[in-house]
């Protein structure tokens, strides 16, 4: 569907650069049009391509003629405007990236680039910060590349960035003011409401970290003229697409104003527990250490670590004596308990006994059948078992996320004469049996 404009354009151009060297056609009449139009459009372009940096009102000379004419950016920028006036967003900037590929040009692309920004704000199209963020992510992949970049574009980026701020900075703040702040984490929850603004913010975090941190500032400055800062608080969470963005919007809302640590104490921590901590930056990694639970601060950061059942005094987790089996321990044994820890994503973990050099399992005894309440399944094996930490307070809940069975022990109904063992327990029945669920993570790096 864009053959036509493709082709009206690169016509447009080829008869001007004709204009200005009628000469240049070479009696090679096997060369397509459209090739010789490329050829021709580079060849005068590296004639006279400016090796300094200009300022952007300076003409600058990029195709010089036999005739001594000199075409100008003001010309090459009123060619292309002329040749995208009449067509729309899309096609307009369809036709202008397939024109900076194939003519690599630092000239040709900041001109281009700068025609599309006239349209975009000719066309008021830069009040959808979406319209904004794509042209922007565009323009920045372009002066990325050192062959194409130039002062003048990198300039351009940074004009076309600072409306996008701008333009951000307003569309976020309208979930700060709603007719009510009741009830209003539910409504942030649900994903039919602020499309436009869940759009925005999945954009803006492919971009840099930075943007986004900028845009909240401007946000949080024109919304703590107007709202009580307490109340503001109900609407952190419409600010995030996911607990990453989520996390950070509180952790600048507290930094601004850190009178509020004790109403946001249990949200971060919250967060804190639902986010990939891989893709946190090392300045947000800082942040959270005193929001960090003491066995999610262990699994993150111990080099190994103990694992104590908090039914009652029934020790920590290890292989039983007599068999492969899992056993809790009394304190005296803590040795046995020290375990490596493999981090992956999503708050999963594999564990490896240092002293047995063997891996905490749940054996799979479905068979198809229905699963049982609770059963005898987790063994040490030499085979590497994923679990699933659920963080409760300062205790952590390890599931089996294939089968989606608990790690539990305390119930003294399962144990033998010489052996306390431990069991799984179906996720459905977690909250009734939650005590039996729950075990400590502690720090054991001193025993590696």
């Amino acid at each position: 569907m864009l053959v036509l404009p493709t082709l009206l354009i690169k016509s447009i151009l080829l008869s001007q650069v004709l204009a200005l060297n009628p000469n240049a056609v070479t009696s090679n009449t096997s060369e397509p049009v459209l090739d010789m139009h490329v050829r021709l459009f580079n060849e005068l372009l590296c004639r006279r391509e400016p090796r300094e940096p200009v300022a952007k009102s300076a003409i600058v000379a990029w195709a010089p003629t036999a005739s001594g004419h000199v075409a100008t950016h003001s010309e090459l920028e009123n060619i292309l405007w002329a040749a995208v006036d009449n067509y729309d967003w899309g096609s307009a900037s369809h036709l202008f990236k397939e024109l900076a590929t194939k003519t690599q040009n630092a000239t040709v692309h900041y001109t281009a680039y700068k025609v599309l920004w006239r349209k975009l704000t000719a066309n008021k199209l830069q009040y959808d910060p979406t319209n904004l963020l794509d042209f922007y992510a565009t323009v920045r992949n372009v002066t990325n590349l050192v062959a194409t970049s130039s002062q003048q574009l990198l300039e351009l980026e940074l004009e076309i960035r600072t409306e996008l701020v701008a333009r951000c900075a307003q569309l976020l703040e309208v979930p700060l003011h709603p007719p009510s702040f009741e009830g209003l984490s539910d409504v942030c929850k649900n994903e039919s409401n602020y499309q436009l603004v869940r759009r925005t913010l999945t954009q803006l975090e492919r971009l840099e970290e930075d943007i986004f941190v900028e845009v909240l500032n401007i946000t949080f400055d024109a919304a703590a003229s107007l709202e009580d800062k307490k109340n503001i608080t109900q609407a952190l969470n419409c600010l995030g697409v996911n607990a990453n963005q989520q996390l950070i919007v509180h952790l600048l809302y507290l930094e601004r104003n850190p009178d509020l640590y004790a109403l946001l104490y249990n949200k971060i921590q919250k967060l804190v527990s639902l986010c990939d901590m891989t893709r946190l930056k090392p300045q947000h990694l800082i942040r959270i250490l005193p929001f960090l639970p003491t066995s999610m601060e262990a699994l993150h950061n111990a080099s190994a670590v103990c694992i104590r059942n908090v039914t009652g005094p029934f020790g920590y987790l290890s292989e039983c004596p007599q068999t492969s089996l899992m056993c809790t321990y009394s304190a005296n044994y803590k040795y046995r308990s020290v375990y490596s820890v493999e981090r992956l994503l999503g708050s999963k973990y594999i564990l490896r006994s240092i002293y047995w050099q063997r891996y905490i399992m749940s054996e799979n005894r479905n068979n198809g059948s229905s699963v049982p309440a609770f059963i005898k399944n987790i063994y040490s094996s030499g085979t590497p078992s994923v679990w699933q930490a659920v963080f409760v307070g300062n205790n952590v809940a390890l599931m089996d996320p294939t089968m989606r069975q608990y790690l539990c022990g305390g119930n003294q109904t399962m144990w033998s004469s010489a052996e306390q063992h431990v069991y799984s327990r179906r996720a459905e029945d977690f909250l009734l049996y939650q005590h039996e669920c729950l075990w400590l993570i502690e720090d054991c790096s001193s025993f590696m």
